[in-house]
């Protein structure tokens, strides 16, 4: 099923194994590359003219913006390498996060801490 990624002959061309910080290159002699071309992802080779390392994308798990990130997870062969290892890395606050820190500050801040301190807190009648 997955030979055309991980047979001998294959691998090495068809397989991107992203570090945060690196540079996206592979092939095996490690002379292909990752490089942005307008909005496109694009697969080019060092070897060839004006294909220089600087045009070559860095990996950066951690940035927000997920648009590349989403370009590299949909790359297959044979036009692409599919990319392995982290991809996107969530290290910033989520929505669930946000929510959490909000009920944390409303209850620091809060006039009342309790229901009962609620529901006792206006004119409040007994009924025997």
């Amino acid at each position: 099923t997955h030979a055309n990624i991980t047979s001998k002959d294959l691998r090495d061309d068809h397989q991107l194994h992203l570090e945060h910080g690196q540079k996206m290159l592979f092939g095996k002699d490690k002379n292909k590359g990752i490089r942005l071309n307008g909005t496109q992802l694009e697969v080019v080779t060092m070897s060839r003219k004006g294909v220089f390392p600087e045009d070559i994308l860095v990996h950066d798990q951690n940035q927000k913006d997920r648009g590349i990130h989403l370009m590299l997870a949909q790359m297959n062969p044979p036009d692409f390498p599919v990319a392995l290892g982290v991809i996107r890395s969530a290290a910033f606050s989520t929505f669930d996060d946000q929510i959490e820190d909000q009920i944390k500050v409303a209850k620091l801040n809060g006039k009342y801490h309790s229901v009962d301190e609620l529901l006792n807190s206006g004119d409040v009648f007994v009924i025997e």
